[in-house]
């Protein structure tokens, strides 16, 4: 069916047409309304250690980590989905860890490439200490991981995981 010529329209079609653009542009403003909502129910949820909440919060703000081209910006974004992904380790749930794990290592990363590779590996030693966790609980991927990671990383890591597992002792 072909559109009408606009100069064809009755006031009625192009009354319905604006009404249908701007119903469109109401219910978007209630989506990102929603959003913001939701961000902000988080926050309150997460602030009485609700675990759903926290990883809302750590997922948007790992996109913010992610998808920012303003270095602070990713830095809180990375400060922030860590300090969220920890609280909701406290729960004790094993996808958690895996992401806190995850987290870590993306920021040690982000660091290295920051040439602040001194703090890139405190990171990287937490997350090979989250890796060995896992691995002695018989994750096998974790530890192949950790095997495979001996190859790759420098024994600055080692060095730091082992001093940051003797301190917690």
């Amino acid at each position: 069916m072909s559109r009408p010529d606009k100069s064809r329209m009755t006031l009625e079609e192009a009354l319905a047409g604006t009404l249908f653009t701007v119903a469109c542009k109401v219910g978007e403003a209630k989506l990102r309304a929603q959003r913001q909502a939701d961000i902000e129910a988080n926050y309150i949820l997460g602030g009485f250690g609700e675990r759903e909440a926290l990883i809302q919060l750590a997922g948007a703000s790992w996109d913010i980590a992610r998808d920012s081209d303003d270095k602070i910006a990713v830095i809180i974004g990375f400060v922030e989905a860590l300090t969220f992904t920890r609280l909701a380790c406290a729960h004790g749930e094993k996808p958690d860890r895996e992401t806190l794990l995850f987290l870590l290592s993306q920021f040690a990363r982000h660091l290295d490439r920051m040439d602040r590779s001194d703090l890139g590996v405190r990171f990287e030693a937490a997350a090979l200490n989250i890796a060995g966790e896992l691995a002695d609980e018989g994750d096998e991927a974790m530890a192949d991981m950790i095997v495979r990671a001996g190859a790759i990383l420098p024994s600055a890591v080692f060095t730091e995981a082992q001093r940051q597992k003797e301190s917690t002792q």
